[in-house]
């Protein structure tokens, strides 16, 4: 009956090491998720600030304007399109807050 005690003991030791361990490894990834999470809001703020992501922006806008256009004179032979063209300088595409001072 004693041993009984002593292995149960030791188990109960076991169980609490284990327990623990279990503890600081999910404080750990709770961490690292939250460091991941932050790494991603970092990474996409630095890709909207570059070239490329502006690059991309324009390309799959002038691809919709084009389809727009396509999809208009199907539906709208009789009227002529050509017109609209997208702008071709910056300060015409720029939000209107950063054209004029955010006042409209």
């Amino acid at each position: 009956m004693a041993s009984l005690k002593v292995e149960m003991v030791v188990k109960e030791e076991e169980l609490k090491k284990e327990m623990a361990g279990r503890r600081s490894a999910d404080e750990l990834l709770e961490k690292l998720t939250s460091q991941m999470e932050a790494i991603k809001v970092s990474a996409v703020e630095e890709f909207k600030s570059t070239e490329a992501y502006d690059d991309n922006n324009t390309k799959y806008f002038l691809a919709g304007f084009s389809l727009l256009k396509r999809q208009a004179k199907e539906k709208y032979p009789d009227l002529d399109f050509e017109a609209f063209q997208p702008f071709e300088d910056d300060e015409s595409v720029m939000p209107v807050e950063e054209v004029d001072g955010g006042t409209t």
